[in-house]
């Protein structure tokens, strides 16, 4: 499922980036300490290697919510935290979000309910009505 939420993401950039801006152009870019590519392999090499040190801090190194991940500005190359305001990042990510939840919903057939706090915060009137319209009707 990792590679899927990875594909879902990348094909689902050029949404985000038009959320921020028209003319935008955005890649997303994933990073892991393993081979997302063959997941059960990697996973048993990484943990065969570092199972010492593993044992030693009491939890391992790897899973998703340890890898990295950003937005890469095109063709400038900048990461879009160096390239976009605050609000915009925000924006961005509150995108990603929204697209997240559409592809659990896809996925698993269920309604996903968001809460979300303070979403305003940073966000001029283009950025907030765009994302107000991105939640539409949702629980």
């Amino acid at each position: 499922m990792g590679k899927k939420l990875i594909d879902f993401i990348s094909d689902e950039t050029k949404h985000f980036a038009s959320c921020i801006r028209e003319w935008l152009e955005l890649r997303f870019q994933y990073t892991s300490k393993i081979d997302i590519d063959d997941i059960q392999s990697s996973i048993a090499l990484y943990i065969k290697m570092h199972r010492e040190k593993d044992v030693i801090i009491g939890h391992t190194c790897i899973w998703p919510h340890l890898d990295d991940f950003c937005f890469e500005v095109i063709p400038s190359g900048a990461d879009s935290s160096e390239y976009l305001s605050r609000g915009e990042n925000k924006t961005l990510l509150l995108s990603l979000k929204m697209h997240l939840v559409k592809y659990l919903e896809i996925q698993t057939g269920a309604t996903i309910v968001l809460l979300l706090d303070d979403i305003a915060s940073e966000l001029d009137a283009r950025h907030f009505s765009e994302l107000i319209s991105q939640i539409g009707d949702r629980p």
